[in-house]
């Protein structure tokens, strides 16, 4: 049964009881002093009724506000479950897909937070590499001559042309050049 439906069938059976608890009172023959009694004696029926149907109600309205709830403090694994096919279902279901989607939101953006560390890590070891490789050229009195076999590269510290008797600019960094 739909939400609405059981929502005006409680609308109704509230209104009618008290209308026919006051009629009861206004009786003036016997006859109709036995059907208001007779229907006087259906009252805790349509009552208890009433409270099953108010409970039926608010039941799953208290399970999607205890999902909110849990979903809210951070409990991305939490799930309503519902089977109902009433709006109630829907609501639900929908809250089940936004802790799935915000679950794996998460996980994303952490796995990206890792790796933007890690990048960092390491482009703080090779700074320092550099700085050390960098020092090195710097204060050794011995030269380096560097070939990179891939690309053809090469280096030539200045120290190293310097023990072979050439300044700085006076020869480029590239085996060619000693051919000259």
């Amino acid at each position: 049964m739909k939400i609405r439906t059981k929502l005006i069938f409680l609308l109704l059976t509230i209104s009618v009881v008290p209308f026919g608890f006051l009629a009861w009172f206004t009786f003036v023959t016997t006859q109709e002093f036995v059907i208001g009694a007779m229907g006087l004696s259906l009252l805790p029926i349509v009552i208890i009724f009433a409270i099953w149907l108010a409970n039926d109600f608010s039941k799953p309205i208290r399970q999607l506000q205890q999902g909110a709830e849990a979903i809210g403090n951070g409990n991305l694994d939490y799930r309503v479950g519902s089977e109902r096919e009433d709006e109630l279902g829907v609501l639900a279901n929908a809250l089940d897909a936004m802790a799935r989607n915000l679950k794996t939101a998460l996980a994303s953006r952490q796995e990206l937070n890792r790796e933007i560390e890690e990048r960092k890590d390491a482009e703080k070891r090779l700074q320092k590499s550099e700085e050390l490789v960098r020092y090195w050229l710097n204060e050794t009195t011995d030269g380096v001559w560097d070939w990179n076999l891939k690309t053809d590269e090469e280096y030539m510290s200045p120290r190293w042309k310097e023990l072979f008797g050439y300044r700085e600019e006076e020869i480029e960094n590239h085996a060619s050049s000693w051919r000259k």
